[in-house]
């Protein structure tokens, strides 16, 4: 029920909620783009939500009959193998170098019209798209991902250093919160 008072109006609910369901209403806020894996990718560029270590930028390894690649997500979907389509070489003893694994290579050599892998895969780096967490006591935590170069990004600190250790527990003779902070007044 509204009624006019001044300029404006006043409207008391006649619903169950309490409200208007009016324009006076409130509007729900965004809650923006979905990331059912919570590793600020949304979910339709994530090549797989279920997995924080996948996201946007992530390669993966894959083979083909001409031997081992890498598949890239590019806007939440896997591209092709990065493995040639045609493996066969017209050059007994020839050798190349051919992409493999986490940005790494590997030596081929073209036997009987084949190139097939004559080592194992070299000089990978790290797998884009994996987080690493180090908890260094004191409830100093940071982290970094593996970028698309596979190579890691520098430390980023996601809680600093406390004042005790360990959290919840007593150190010297003092409580100490969950926060690695020690508790005013609190002995143990």
């Amino acid at each position: 029920m509204c009624s006019a008072i001044g300029s404006g109006s006043f409207c008391e609910s006649t619903t169950s909620t309490g409200r208007d369901a009016g324009a006076d209403a409130p509007v729900a806020p965004d809650a923006g783009p979905v990331d059912a894996d919570s590793d600020g990718v949304p979910s339709a560029m994530d090549c797989d939500d279920s997995n924080p270590s996948v996201g946007a930028t992530s390669e993966r390894a894959c083979e083909s009959m001409c031997g081992p690649g890498v598949e890239q997500c590019t806007a939440g979907a896997w591209a092709a193998c990065s493995t040639p389509t045609d493996c066969t070489c017209t050059m007994d003893g020839a050798t190349r170098a051919a992409a493999c694994g986490n940005c790494g290579n590997e030596m081929q050599t073209c036997t009987s019209g084949l190139w097939t892998a004559t080592s194992s895969c070299l000089d990978q780096g790290c797998m884009p798209g994996t987080v690493e967490v180090e908890d260094k006591g004191f409830c100093f935590i940071r982290e970094r991902i593996c970028n698309s170069m596979c190579e890691w990004s520098d430390w980023t600190v996601t809680h600093p250093f406390g004042d005790c250790d360990p959290p919840g527990g007593c150190y010297d003779g003092m409580r100490c919160d969950s926060e690695c902070r020690i508790v005013a007044g609190a002995s143990c």
